[in-house]
C-alpha cells in the first residue's frame, strides 16, 4: 500500500501541508514546494522539442520556452482513449479560425508525433505525457491553441504502432463477458485540431508551462452499432492550466466498500465504477461544472491533479451502488482523506436505475446535464452527464443514474474524519435537474425536473437546445456518388467544425443533399467556428467501417454556400 503512487502524492502534499500549517506558510509556498516535487516539467518524448515553427526567424536567445502537456480524465466502462497528435499551433486572437494557409499562425509540426493514453493519471507535474518540452517560442500573449491529432483512419504511425496501437487513435475496453476489444476512436475533424481558448503570455528568456485536459466524461461519445462492438467518437472539451499556479486534492475511498478492494464483500454489497470530480459554479453561474476528474480503482486512491490554483472546489464523488457524495469549500491544495481515514461511501446494493431518451435530441449531438441541488437558492451539482450519438439523436448506452440522498459534507482542515450528513435534494427525492446543451451555436434548453423510477430502466423527454438568435445560416449542397455494398451497408453524412458534429444526415445511396449550417461573421465570432470538415461514414454489420473525407474544408464565414463530392467506398 504505501509503494501506491498516489500515496506516495498524498504523503508528500500531507506533509507539506502540515508543514504549510505549523510554520505558517502562505499558499503560494505551498504551490511552490509541490511544483518543485513535481519535477519541474516532466518526462516524455523529448524529441517533440525539436519540431520547427513557421515564425522559424529569430535567436534563441531571445526566444522563450513553452511546455505542453496532454491528460485526460475519468471515463466509465473504457480502459484506454489512445490519441496521436501530430502539431501544435498558436494564434494571438482566441477566435481565429484555422487554415493551413494562414501564416498568422505559430505552427509546430512534431518531428515524432506524441502518443498519449488519456486515461492515464498524473501524480505530479514529471507524470505528464508532454507534447512539446522547452520549445523555443518567439515572446507575446497567444489566445488559442490547437492540438492536431492524427485521424484514426490516416495510415498508422510509426510512433503509434511502437504503443501497439492498431490506429493512431483507440480506444480499448472490456465488454461485459470480460472480452477485451480495440477499435478506433473516430475523429470527425482532426484537420481542425482540438481548440484550447487560453491567454498566456511568453517572455523572453523564460519558461512556460501548459496541462491541457481533454475532459473525457464530457467528450468521449458511445455511438450505435450492429456488429456488436462499442464504437465512439469525440465531442472535443479542452481546458488548460499554468502549471506554475497548480493545486491538487488527494484522497482514498474506503477499499473495504469497492469491488474487487481488499476485504471488499462481491457485487452488489460494493461500488463500482467511482469518479471523483472536482467542481465550481460555471461562468454563467447557472450550474457546477466538472473541472477535473479522477476514476478511483480497487486500490481506493483518487488524484484530483493538476486544478487551477486559484480557487475553492466542491468535490463530487459518484459511482454504482453508492449514494452521491459532496464535500463542499476544500482548498485548492488539499489531502482530503488518507487510508488511516478514509471516505466511506454509503452503499446502496439495489440501485439499478438507468436512462434513455423518449425521443430523439435535435441537435442530434446533444449532451445531457443531471444535476442535483442541495440548498436553497444553491445551484445544481453534476451528478451525471449523458453524451448523445450524433447519428441516432438518443444515448447508445443507457445512462446509470444515483439513487437516494445525497451524503454532504463541509470540508474543515482541523477534522480528521469528515462528518456526511444524508440531505434531499431541492428537486426532490429521487429527482435530477435535465438540460440539454447543444453545439457552439446552441442556447442550453429549458431545464425541467425529472423524476425516473429506481432500480428499473426508464425513458425521459428532455428540451432541446436552441439555435441563437440572429446567426447567420449557410447551406454545404453535398453530392453523393457509388452505391452501398454489402460490405458497407450504411452510411451516415457528418458536417464537423472545431467543437464536433453539427449535423448529420442518414444516406440510402448516391444522390444530393442540402445541410443548413450555421454562417456569417456572427457565427465565426464564436470562436474558430462556421468552418466544417464534411464527410461520410459508412459501416457495416460485418465489422466493416470506413471514412471518406471531403479534400478541403468549407469556410462559411463570408459565404452562405459550398458544394462538396464524396464517392461512397
Amino acid at each position: 500500500m504505501t509503494h501506491h503512487p498516489l500515496f506516495v502524492a498524498v504523503g508528500r502534499v500531507q506533509r507539506l501541508v502540515v508543514r504549510a500549517l505549523t510554520m505558517g506558510l502562505a499558499a503560494g509556498a505551498l504551490t511552490g514546494a509541490l511544483t518543485g516535487c513535481g519535477g519541474g516539467g516532466g518526462g516524455g518524448g523529448s524529441s517533440s522539442s525539436s519540431g520547427s515553427s513557421s515564425s522559424g526567424s529569430g535567436s534563441t536567445a531571445v526566444q522563450g520556452t513553452l511546455s505542453l502537456g496532454l491528460l485526460g480524465g475519468a471515463s466509465r466502462n473504457v480502459d484506454h482513449v489512445w490519441v496521436t497528435v501530430s502539431a501544435v499551433a498558436m494564434h494571438a486572437q482566441t477566435t481565429q479560425a484555422w487554415s493551413s494557409s494562414d501564416s498568422s499562425w505559430t505552427v509546430v509540426q512534431l518531428n515524432t508525433p506524441a502518443v498519449i493514453d488519456l486515461t492515464a493519471t498524473a501524480a505530479s507535474q514529471s507524470d505528464m505525457s508532454n507534447v512539446v518540452k522547452q520549445l523555443s517560442v518567439s515572446p507575446g500573449t497567444y489566445a488559442q491553441l490547437r492540438l492536431f491529432p492524427l485521424a484514426h483512419d490516416a495510415a498508422l504511425h510509426s510512433a503509434a504502432s511502437a504503443k501497439g496501437l492498431s490506429y493512431n487513435a483507440q480506444v480499448d475496453y472490456t465488454d461485459a463477458q470480460g472480452h477485451a476489444h480495440s477499435v478506433p476512436l473516430e475523429l470527425p475533424s482532426p484537420e481542425l485540431g482540438w481548440r484550447i481558448a487560453r491567454s498566456f503570455t511568453v517572455s523572453a528568456s523564460t519558461a512556460v508551462s501548459l496541462a491541457v485536459e481533454a475532459d473525457l466524461q464530457h467528450s468521449l461519445v458511445r455511438l450505435s452499432a450492429n456488429d456488436g462492438l462499442d464504437h465512439f467518437t469525440f465531442r472535443p472539451q479542452l481546458q488548460s492550466y499554468n502549471l506554475s499556479t497548480l493545486g491538487a486534492i488527494l484522497g482514498v475511498i474506503d477499499v473495504a466498500s469497492i469491488c474487487g478492494g481488499t476485504g471488499a464483500s462481491t457485487a452488489p454489497n460494493c461500488a463500482t465504477d467511482i469518479v471523483v470530480s472536482a467542481q465550481r459554479l460555471s461562468a454563467d453561474g447557472s450550474r457546477y461544472v466538472s473541472v477535473r476528474q479522477s476514476k478511483v480503482g480497487s486500490d481506493g486512491y483518487f488524484n484530483l491533479y493538476p486544478l487551477p490554483g486559484d480557487a475553492q472546489y466542491d468535490v463530487v464523488i459518484t459511482g454504482r451502488r453508492m449514494q452521491t457524495m459532496v464535500v463542499k469549500a476544500v482548498d485548492n491544495l488539499t489531502v482530503l482523506s488518507s487510508p488511516t481515514h478514509p471516505i466511506y461511501p454509503v452503499l446502496a446494493p439495489n440501485a439499478s436505475r438507468t436512462v434513455n431518451l423518449a425521443s430523439a435530441m435535435s441537435p442530434s449531438s446533444s449532451q445531457l446535464f443531471f444535476g442535483q441541488t442541495l440548498s436553497s437558492g444553491g445551484k445544481p451539482y453534476e451528478v451525471a452527464v449523458g453524451n448523445v450519438d450524433p447519428f441516432t439523436g438518443l444515448m447508445a448506452q443507457d445512462l446509470s443514474l444515483p439513487e437516494g440522498p445525497v451524503s454532504l459534507a463541509t470540508y474543515n482542515v482541523r477534522v480528521t474524519d469528515m462528518n456526511f450528513v444524508d440531505t434531499v435534494p431541492q428537486q426532490g427525492s429521487e429527482a435530477f435537474s435535465v438540460q440539454a446543451l447543444g453545439t457552439a451555436y446552441d442556447d442550453a434548453g429549458a431545464v425541467s425536473t425529472q423524476v425516473p423510477p429506481a432500480r428499473t430502466s426508464s425513458t425521459i423527454t428532455v428540451g432541446n437546445p436552441t439555435r441563437q438568435a440572429g446567426l447567420g445560416t449557410g447551406q454545404i449542397q453535398v453530392t453523393v456518388n457509388g452505391t452501398l455494398s454489402s460490405a458497407y451497408d450504411k452510411a451516415q453524412l457528418l458536417i464537423s467544425d472545431v467543437n464536433g458534429v453539427v449535423a448529420t444526415q442518414g444516406l440510402s445511396g448516391a444522390g444530393s443533399t442540402s445541410i443548413t449550417v450555421p454562417a456569417g461573421s456572427q457565427a465565426a465570432a464564436l470562436g474558430g467556428t462556421a468552418v466544417y470538415s464534411v464527410a461520410l461514414r459508412a459501416s457495416g454489420a460485418g465489422g466493416g467501417l470506413k471514412w471518406v473525407r471531403a479534400t478541403n474544408v468549407v469556410d462559411l464565414r463570408s459565404s452562405a454556400s459550398a458544394s462538396v463530392t464524396l464517392t461512397l467506398p
